[in-house]
């Protein structure tokens, strides 16, 4: 099966963790993370506390978080270490008094380390700094075999939008564009009635009721397009709503009345 972890600050990332699940990937974090969160009251989407251990750090694993690493599982500490801090790190036997970036440092290598030991396939993070910039994405993808994306990118390549799950955003532009021409035509038609005024006033009025009436009825029409656009054509039904729709005609609609009053 296909194996995701969460890095800490993306484990509360709900879009993420079902955008995973859907796509059919197991869904974890570490204890390294349950420790980081604390009593922060921030809680991982997953619902689970951490499947993947710690390796065992003295001076930094709690009691029964973590698990005794092999040789092999040091070196690659080790060598995240390096990677992480961009060879800075103080050496094995230097480490008694870390400074607090040197400590975020250390629990970083744990939680990649934990990762690659358990060989998952993709490790999300937004941690640029310590996992990405400066050729770290390159060099921990290429020394393990591994993949390190944020959660952007992660959602860029899996979340497919299905066809009932269409953004709006996704429609705006065209919607947009014929809501924009629905209206400019609406009020030039009835533009045209209301222009040629008659001199009694009765029938100014009622002129006058018409061209007022022709821009609701122009406004209501582009708003019915793009209502049965977004919903039929596209079939967006959880995130299209008709006050949506609605702000957008009707945006529309105000950029044509602000245009033909400057040209009047």
């Amino acid at each position: 099966m296909a194996t995701v972890t969460l890095d800490t600050n993306t484990v509360d990332d709900e879009r993420v963790v079902k955008t995973a699940v859907a796509a059919g990937y197991d869904v974890a974090h570490t204890t390294v993370t349950d420790r980081e969160l604390g009593t922060s009251g921030i809680l991982p989407a997953t619902s689970d506390r951490a499947r993947i251990h710690e390796p065992l750090v003295l001076g930094e694993s709690a009691l029964g978080s973590g698990v005794l690493a092999s040789d092999s599982d040091a070196e690659t500490f080790e060598r995240l270490l390096q990677i992480i801090s961009d060879g800075s790190f103080p050496l094995s036997g230097r480490r008694d008094n870390l400074s607090l970036g040197h400590r975020r440092q250390l629990r970083d290598a744990m939680i990649l380390c934990s990762h690659i030991r358990e060989q998952r396939a993709i490790f999300i993070t937004n941690d640029k700094k310590g996992f990405i910039g400066g050729g770290r994405r390159e060099r921990i993808e290429k020394e393990f075999h591994t993949k390190v994306m944020t959660s952007e990118e992660f959602l860029r390549t899996f979340d497919r939008p299905t066809a009932g799950d269409v953004e709006v955003r996704d429609l705006s532009w065209p919607l947009f564009l014929v809501a924009f021409l629905g209206t400019g035509l609406g009020v030039g038609l009835f533009d045209q009635f209301y222009t040629g005024r008659t001199g009694n006033l009765l029938l100014d009025l009622l002129g006058a009721g018409a061209y007022g009436g022709g821009f609701l009825i122009a406004l209501l029409f582009v708003w019915l397009i793009y209502w049965i656009g977004a919903r039929l054509i596209f079939r967006s039904k959880r995130r299209t709503t008709p006050r949506r729709s609605l702000a957008i005609a009707a945006a529309a609609f105000g950029v044509v009345v602000i245009i033909v009053g400057l040209i009047k």
